[in-house]
Parts: C-alpha cells; sequence; structure tokens
C-alpha cells in the first residue's frame, strides 16, 4: 500500500562557504577593478560556488545579474574580451553634439553677429564672444550646455583662436630708412676702429634671497626654497646689469642695488672697461 506524507520539501541549503573577513577583502579588491575586471571577476567567483553561487556573489560584491552574465560570456569566449579599452566601443553617455538635436542650429544663430572669417579661407572662422555668453544665450534659446560642450560646438564649426599681433605702429618718421642706414655705417666704422663696439642691457628689479627662479643644475641634494615669493623674504632687491663686447664676444654682468639705474649703467661701463675708480 502507498502511503504519503503531508509538508513541503525541503529546499537546497543555502550557501555562504566565506567567512565575513574574507568577504569584506572580495568587496574591497572588486570595487578597485575597472569595469571589465569587474566583470570576469564577478563570474569567476560565481563559477566556483555549486547552484546558487550566482545570487551568492551578487549580495557579497553588490553587482547586478547582467553582470556576471556578462563576465561568463566573456570567460567562454575570449574574443568578446576588448583588448586595450575597458568598455566596448560606443559604449557609456552619448555626447551632447549627438543627443540634442538643434544644437547645431542654436549655436550658430546665438554667434552669428559676432562672427568674423578670413575671406581667403572661408572654413576658417572667429568670434568675438566669450564661452561663457554663448552658454547663456543658448540656455535662454533652451539649449542648456556647459562651457566645454560650447567649445566642442567651436571646433566642430571651425572656429579658430587669434591671438594679438603687434601690427598697430604707433607713429611714422619720413627719414626712417636713412635713420637705420646711417647706424649700420656707424657700426662698420666702429667694427673696423680700435674703438669698442658694445651691447647693453638692464633687467628689471629682481628679489634675491631663498626664492624659486627657474632652471636647473646638477646637485645631489634638494634644493629647498620658500613656497612663496614674497618681497619680505627676499634678502633685497638687485638689478641684473649685463655688458656684451660684441667685437670680443665676451660679457660682463654686474650687479647693483640703486634706483638710479642710468647712473648705475654708466658706472658699470667705465669701471668695467675704462678700469677706474
Amino acid at each position: 500500500m502507498l502511503t504519503t506524507t503531508s509538508g513541503k520539501c525541503p529546499g537546497p541549503k543555502p550557501i555562504d562557504p566565506y567567512k565575513e573577513a574574507t568577504k569584506q577583502q572580495m568587496r574591497f579588491f572588486y570595487n578597485r577593478l575597472s569595469e571589465k575586471d569587474r566583470r570576469l571577476y564577478a563570474a569567476i567567483e560565481a563559477l566556483k560556488l555549486p547552484y546558487g553561487g550566482q545570487s551568492y556573489i551578487i549580495n557579497i560584491l553588490g553587482c547586478s545579474n547582467k553582470t556576471i552574465i556578462n563576465g561568463t560570456e566573456e570567460l567562454n569566449n575570449k574574443d568578446k574580451i576588448v583588448q586595450g579599452r575597458i568598455r566596448k566601443k560606443g559604449g557609456g553617455r552619448k555626447l551632447c553634439l549627438d543627443t540634442i538635436d538643434n544644437i547645431d542650429t542654436i549655436f550658430l544663430e546665438v554667434i552669428e553677429d559676432y562672427t568674423a572669417g578670413d575671406p581667403m579661407a572661408g572654413n576658417i572662422k572667429w568670434t568675438n564672444s566669450g564661452l561663457s555668453k554663448i552658454s547663456r544665450k543658448m540656455a535662454e534659446k533652451g539649449v542648456d550646455v556647459s562651457v566645454v560642450i560650447v567649445k566642442q560646438l567651436l571646433k566642430k564649426h571651425n572656429f579658430k583662436k587669434r591671438k594679438a599681433q603687434k601690427t598697430t605702429s604707433i607713429g611714422y618718421s619720413k627719414q626712417r630708412n636713412e635713420q637705420f642706414e646711417r647706424i649700420f655705417e656707424l657700426k662698420a666704422e666702429y667694427m673696423a676702429s680700435d674703438n669698442p663696439v658694445v651691447s647693453i642691457d638692464s633687467k628689471k628689479k629682481e628679489l634675491s634671497g631663498n626664492l624659486y627662479r627657474k632652471g636647473t643644475c646638477y646637485t645631489t641634494g634638494i634644493i629647498k626654497v620658500y613656497d612663496h615669493d614674497f618681497p619680505y623674504l627676499a634678502d633685497g632687491p638687485v638689478n641684473p646689469f649685463t655688458i656684451f663686447d660684441i667685437k670680443n664676444n665676451s660679457a660682463f654682468v654686474n650687479i647693483g642695488t640703486g634706483k638710479d639705474t642710468s647712473e648705475f649703467v654708466c658706472d658699470s661701463i667705465k669701471y668695467q672697461w675704462l678700469n677706474i675708480g
């Protein structure tokens, strides 16, 4: 005779092979991996365990079911593992330039009155409107973008940066050419004589002391200076004055502390060449 008993059949016993300390180490390691390596690590840990191991790893690492599925597919098919990058090509959030339909139209409308170009190169344009101003005007027309997107739009539409050029003359002399010709004549005359021909230059006041200066030198120790170049940290101001003897190809640097630059120049030339004092 067949007999039955009432009650539910007990399910499989939940798995919990790892101690809490091990789980913490797994989470610590997982959170420091790249997106690609997280998929592979989560899949490897899930495949170690029997039925129910996938849900167990999801609870430990805090990842999604899709993460483990994608990682398992990559492990079973090594060709799916993207080399040299974290995500597959095309992954990630799309650019505003591709998702906002009228962004180019609004951009060109905003800068229409602030655009100039090169008549010899029609594909090169400039604008005298600032990035923030363009961003604000685009927001007024319903397209809210940052200055970073504005830069990308300027580059996309062949807008170029310009810099100041020293082309505006402050005056014109009718005898300018004659002046330069006379200078060349005097230079040739003095170069052929026994008189010295010197080039002089005086720099602005420099602060002397344990302050930072550009340049490097060969040394076995660390050069430590103040982290700020405040005037009160300096020993005092100095005026470097350089004299270059063109004929003899030699130079002399004189350091002064006075404020009268013209007097200092004359004294430097006198003491260097006449050697009197």
